[in-house]
C-alpha cells in the first residue's frame, strides 16, 4: 500500500509502458497528483496544484505525458520528464469529471458537469468539437483501442458510442437505472462494461447493442477496469470489495476485500490492480 495524499484516492491512472501510476485525491484540502515508480512503489514527483480539486486523470499511449482535471473546468497535460505543464486546455464551464486519450495520442477528450463533451488536440490544445452529450452532467468515458469510437455516460440516461469518423451517435446502450460512473472498453473494441448506481455491472456488445448483467451489488459500483489481456474484468464499489471476474464466463476469479470504500481502479501491464480508497492506493496481485 501507499499513501502519499492526506484524504481519499479519488482516481488514477497507470502509464500503458508499466513505469508509473499517477493518483489524485477526491478532496479540496489535497490537490496534487502524485506519481509512483510501479517497480519501486517510490513517490517520482508532486507536480504543481491545478488550482482545484482534481477529479480524473489519464495517460498518454508512451507514458511520456498526463492528463489531469478539476472542478475548475480545465485538463491541463503534463510533461512527465520534465514535470512542467505543456497545456492547458479550457471548454468546460463546469467541472471535468472524466479524461481519456487516443491510442495513437492525437487527441484527448474531456466529460464535464456541464453535459458536454470535449475533443482536443493534444499538440496544439485546439477544440476539435464539442459534443452536446446531455442536459445532466456527464460522469464516465471511454475509448476503442483503434480510435473509432468513444463512449460516454452520465447521470441520466444510456450509454452513448460516437463514432469519431463524423462524431455521430451510432448507438444507445438501455438498461442501467440511474447514474453511470465508470465505463471500460476491450482492447480490441468489441465490447465495453458499465457500472452504475443501480449496484449492476454490465457488458455490451459494441457491434450489436447487446448488453448482459454480470454481475450485481447491493449499493453503488464505482468503477470497472479491463485487464490488458480482455479477459479479465475489475470492480470496485461500495462494498469494499474488488473483484475480478472472466467476461466471458461471468465466473468470478477474485474477491478480495480492501477494508476501505474503494472509488477508482486499474490494471498495470504486469497484471496487477491498481485500486485507490482512503487509506491510499493498493496494488493487488492477481490471482490473490
Amino acid at each position: 500500500m501507499r499513501s502519499g495524499h492526506a484524504h481519499p484516492v479519488g482516481a488514477l491512472t497507470v502509464d500503458p509502458t508499466g513505469s508509473w501510476v499517477a493518483s489524485v485525491s477526491m478532496a479540496y484540502e489535497d490537490m496534487a497528483v502524485l506519481v509512483w515508480d510501479l517497480a519501486t512503489g517510490a513517490e517520482r514527483f508532486v507536480p504543481s496544484r491545478q488550482g482545484s480539486r482534481l477529479t480524473a486523470l489519464a495517460a498518454s499511449l508512451d507514458g511520456t505525458w498526463l492528463a489531469s482535471a478539476g472542478d475548475d473546468g480545465t485538463v491541463r497535460l503534463w510533461d512527465v520528464a520534465s514535470e512542467t505543464v505543456r497545456l492547458t486546455l479550457s471548454g468546460h464551464n463546469r467541472g471535468v469529471s472524466s479524461v481519456v486519450v487516443a491510442s495513437d495520442g492525437s487527441w484527448l477528450a474531456s466529460a464535464g458537469d456541464d453535459g458536454a463533451v470535449c475533443v482536443w488536440d493534444s499538440m496544439t490544445g485546439r477544440c476539435r468539437t464539442r459534443l452536446a452529450a446531455d442536459a445532466d452532467p456527464v460522469s464516465t468515458l471511454t475509448v476503442a483501442s483503434d480510435g473509432a469510437w468513444l463512449a460516454h455516460a452520465g447521470f441520466e440516461g444510456p450509454v452513448a458510442i460516437v463514432g469519431t469518423s463524423d462524431w455521430a451517435i451510432q448507438d444507445l446502450l438501455f438498461g442501467h437505472r440511474g447514474p453511470v460512473w465508470s465505463v471500460a472498453a476491450a482492447p480490441d473494441g468489441s465490447w465495453l462494461a458499465s457500472a452504475g448506481n443501480d449496484g449492476t455491472v454490465r457488458v455490451w456488445d459494441t457491434a450489436t447493442g447487446d448488453g448482459r448483467v454480470l454481475t450485481a451489488f447491493d449499493g453503488r459500483v464505482n468503477a470497472v477496469a479491463v485487464s490488458p489481456d480482455g479477459a479479465w474484468l475489475a470492480s470496485v464499489g461500495r462494498d469494499r470489495i474488488a473483484r475480478v471476474w472472466h467476461v466471458t464466463t461471468g465466473h468470478l476469479r477474485m474477491a478480495g476485500e480492501v477494508g476501505e470504500l474503494t472509488s477508482a481502479c486499474a490494471w498495470t501491464p504486469d497484471g496487477r490492480l491498481a485500486v485507490g480508497g482512503p487509506a491510499g492506493l493498493r496494488l493487488l496481485p492477481f490471482p490473490l
